[in-house]
């Protein structure tokens, strides 16, 4: 998990369980001093690499509150 920046910023802040369920989710976060200056729109620019290589990007949502904490 990794944001697409200048430098790439990988994002661990907690380690994901060993095994997702088929379209389970799982949500960590990284400290936002940590993104470079005028990276953009970070909403977008999260990425993931699944076992089979595909890289999946980021898209906002909507339906969470502003502010809280992850579960977990």
């Amino acid at each position: 998990m990794w944001v697409e920046t200048s430098p790439q910023v990988h994002a661990m802040a907690r380690v994901p369980p060993v095994r997702l369920d088929p379209d389970a989710q799982w949500e960590t976060w990284i400290e936002v001093a940590h993104v470079p200056p005028g990276a953009g729109d970070v909403t977008r620019l999260a990425r993931v690499k699944l076992t089979s290589g595909t890289v999946i990007h980021s898209v906002p949502r909507t339906d969470v509150p502003p502010a809280g904490f992850v579960p977990g």
